[in-house]
């Protein structure tokens, strides 16, 4: 298999069971990002949650 066919033949499966998100999930992600290693320790992001 060359590198063209490997391309055209990948597939990206991804999740589509329903996910139940509530408050304390929303808390967890938002800390985890704001643990998250930036560039230069430059902190540019902004959250939004909604």
């Amino acid at each position: 298999m060359d590198v063209k066919e490997a391309i055209e033949k990948r597939r990206a499966y991804r999740s589509l069971e329903p996910v139940k998100i509530d408050k304390m999930l929303i808390k967890e992600l938002s800390e985890a990002a704001s643990l998250a290693p930036s560039c230069f320790n430059n902190q540019p992001w902004k959250y939004v949650f909604v």
